[in-house]
C-alpha cells in the first residue's frame, strides 16, 4: 500500500513487498522523499523461508537505502531490520483503531471464546482447535467462536479441524464477515484466543483488548511485548494443548471481578490508539522534509530563522530547568558522531546551524539550506539586542582576564542587560563544585559558556540545570571576540562565509587540520549519510 503525504509530498509505501523495492529503485535515481513501515517484513510465514532470507539481504539492503526513514511497528521488526539499516530507523508501534470493537465483548463473565486472524498455516488453529478441545473435556460448558478470512488456508480447512475434534457443535465458524457482524458475534464472548506463531505488532489482540475480551496469547516477543506494556491478558504456550487448556481455565476461574477487567482491558487498549501513532508517523514525515529539524550525522539541528530561535529560547524559560543551546558546525557534527553519550549530551538542547559546511550539508540532503547562519559569534549579540527580557549574565570562559574584558563590551552595547559574574575557563575538576555555586549564587538566569567543542558541551550538560540558569549558550570563542583578544574577519569575508578561511590564516597550526582535512571528512560521512538514504 502506498500514499502520499504533505506538501510536498511524502511517499509512504506500507510493507516490504514488490511495491518497496519499485519505489526504492525510482526513488534512488529522482531522489523522492520516501518513508516505509515494515508490518513484519515478508517474514509471516515460513514458506520459501531460505529465499527470503537471502533476498532480504540483497534486494532488500540495497533498496532501502533509498528510503530517508524506516519505521518498525515492534521491537520485533526492528531486530530485524537492524540488521540491514544501522541509521534512520525509528520504532512507532502500529496505531490501532480501538473504537472498531470497543466495549462489543459480553457485559458480563461468560465461558466463549473468539479467535480472530487470517487462516494462515503460521496463525496455528491447529493450535486453538486442540486447545479448545482440551478446554472442553475438562468443563464442557465452553463455546469457541472462530473469524477470520482465506488466506493460504481457508475455511473449509478450518472446518476440517473443527470436525475432526468433535467440535462442531461447540464451534461458530465466520468467514469474511463484516465488522457488524463480528461485533455481533463478539457480544456473547468473554476471551481471545490467539496461538499466531508470527505477529508484527499484534492488532488483534488489542482491538479484542477494546472490545473487553482478556487474551490469551502464545508465547511469542510481540504479545510479551503486548502484555508486559499493558500488565493485561496471559502468555500461553498454545504448543502443549494440555497445559494451555489448563492454564486458560484456571486463569479464567481466578477472575472474580470481571466488571472491573473489563473495564481496565479497555483502558489498557487506549495506550495504542491511533492518534498516538499519527503524531509520531507525522513528526516523521517533517523530519524527512527537514521542516522542522534537519538530521546531520545524527544530530536533530533546528531549522530556523534568526527571529524563531529568539522566540524559541525566550519561550523555554517559562518550561523550567536549563535549556542548553549549542551551535553545530562541521567540527561539532565530526567530535561528537562518536560518542556513545550523545543522546544524554543532547538531552534539553536546541541545537542552531553554525557555518558553510552544514549548510552544504543541508542543501545535499533536504534541497535546501538552512534560513540563517546562526553561528554564535553573531546570534549571541543578536539575542541580547533581540529579546525583550533584562538578562542576568554570567560569563564563563576563555583565558584568565578575558571573560572581565568581554563583560566590559557586553555592557557598553548591551545596556539593558546586567553581567553578574565572570570566569575563566581554567579551572581544574576539584574546583567545578565552585565554579557552579558562584553561578548560582550570583542569581545568574543566562549563561555564555566558551570553553570550545565538546569541552564547553560536556560541561553544561553536566552542571548547567546546577547553576539555576534558564538558559545556558555554547559560545565557543565569542568571549575572546568581544573582548578583542581575537579580531573578527572582515566584514565582506563574513558576507561571503569565508571567516573561516581568515580564521585559518590566523592560527594556521590549530586550524589547517580541522577545516581542511576534517572538513574533508566531513563532507565525505555527510556523502555516506546521502547514500544512505537517512534523514532522521
Amino acid at each position: 500500500m502506498v500514499r502520499h503525504i504533505g506538501e510536498p509530498d511524502v511517499l509512504h509505501v506500507h510493507a516490504i513487498d514488490f511495491a518497496f523495492d519499485f519505489f526504492g529503485l525510482i526513488g534512488f535515481f529522482r531522489r523522492l522523499p520516501l518513508v516505509v513501515t515494515t508490518h513484519g517484513g515478508f517474514f509471516h510465514t515460513e514458506k520459501f523461508g531460505l529465499l527470503k532470507k537471502v533476498y532480504f539481504q540483497t534486494v532488500t539492503r540495497l533498496m532501502i537505502c533509498s528510503y530517508n526513514a524506516v519505521i518498525c511497528v515492534s521491537e520485533q521488526d526492528r531486530a530485524t531490520f537492524d540488521a540491514i539499516r544501522t541509521h534512520g530507523i525509528i520504532t512507532i508501534p502500529n496505531g490501532v483503531n480501538i473504537d472498531k470493537f470497543v466495549d462489543a465483548g459480553a457485559v458480563s463473565k461468560t465461558k466463549t471464546a473468539i479467535a480472530i486472524s487470517r487462516f494462515s498455516r503460521n496463525k496455528r488453529m491447529d493450535r486453538i482447535v486442540e486447545t479448545f478441545r482440551r478446554m472442553v473435556d475438562l468443563d464442557p460448558e465452553w463455546r469457541l467462536v472462530i473469524v477470520g478470512r482465506n488466506d493460504d488456508l481457508d475455511g473449509a480447512y478450518v472446518q476440517s479441524l473443527v470436525d475432526g475434534a468433535g467440535l462442531r457443535d461447540r464451534v461458530v465458524l465466520a468467514v469474511g464477515y463484516s465488522n457488524e457482524e463480528i461485533r455481533t458475534l463478539m457480544a456473547r464472548c468473554s476471551v481471545f484466543l490467539s496461538a499466531s506463531e508470527y505477529e508484527g505488532f499484534g492488532i488483534a489482540a488489542v482491538e479484542a483488548m477494546a472490545a473487553g475480551l482478556y487474551p490469551f496469547l502464545n508465547d511469542i516477543a510481540p504479545y510479551r511485548t503486548l502484555v508486559g506494556k499493558t500488565n493485561y491478558g496471559s502468555i500461553v504456550d498454545f504448543a502443549s494443548p494440555d497445559a494451555a487448556a489448563r492454564q486458560i481455565l484456571s486463569t479464567w476461574d481466578s477472575i472474580d471481578d470481571f466488571t472491573t477487567t473489563r473495564s481496565e482491558l479497555e483502558a489498557s487498549a487506549r495506550l495504542f490508539e491511533m492518534s498516538a501513532a499519527v503524531k509520531q508517523v507525522e513528526t516523521v514525515y517533517k523530519d524527512v522534509l527537514g521542516i522542522e529539524t534537519r538530521t546531520l550525522l545524527g544530530v536533530k539541528i533546528a531549522a530556523l530563522s534568526s527571529n524563531e530561535a529568539v522566540s524559541y529560547i525566550d519561550r523555554s524559560r517559562q518550561s523550567g530547568g536549563t535549556l542548553k543551546v549549542y551551535f553545530a558546525n562541521a567540527n561539532f557534527l565530526n567530535l561528537i558522531r562518536g560518542r556513545d553519550d550523545r543522546e544524554a549530551l543532547l538531552a534539553n538542547s536546541l541545537v542552531l546551524n553554525d557555518g558553510l559546511g552544514v549548510d552544504i550539508a543541508s542543501k545535499l540532503l533536504f534541497g535546501s539550506p538552512f534560513p540563517d547562519n546562526l553561528n554564535g559569534t553573531d546570534f549571541c549579540p543578536t539575542y541580547l539586542q533581540a529579546t525583550p527580557r533584562r538578562l542576568r549574565i554570567f560569563l564563563l570562559g576563555g583565558k584568565p582576564g578575558v571573560a572581565a574584558l568581554a563583560a566590559e563590551t557586553l555592557k557598553k552595547r548591551f545596556p539593558r542587560h546586567e553581567i553578574v559574574g565572570v570566569r575563566d575557563g581554567f579551572f581544574n575538576p576539584a574546583e567545578n563544585a565552585a565554579v557552579v555555586d558562584d553561578i548560582r549564587r550570583s542569581g545568574a538566569d543566562t549563561l555564555l559558556c566558551g570553553m570550545g567543542n565538546l569541552k564547553q558541551e560536556d560541561w553544561l550538560s553536566q552542571n548547567a540545570d546546577a547553576t539555576g540558569c534558564a538558559v545556558a549558550f555554547a559560545v565557543g570563542a565569542f568571549l575572546d571576540f568581544a573582548s578583542e583578544n581575537k579580531p573578527r574577519a572582515p566584514e565582506w569575508l563574513r558576507r561571503n562565509r569565508l571567516e573561516w578561511l581568515f580564521r585559518m590564516t590566523l592560527e594556521p597550526r590549530r586550524l589547517c587540520r580541522r577545516y581542511l582535512i576534517d572538513g574533508v571528512a566531513f563532507l565525505f560521512r555527510v556523502f555516506n549519510q546521502y547514500m544512505s538514504g537517512q534523514r532522521i
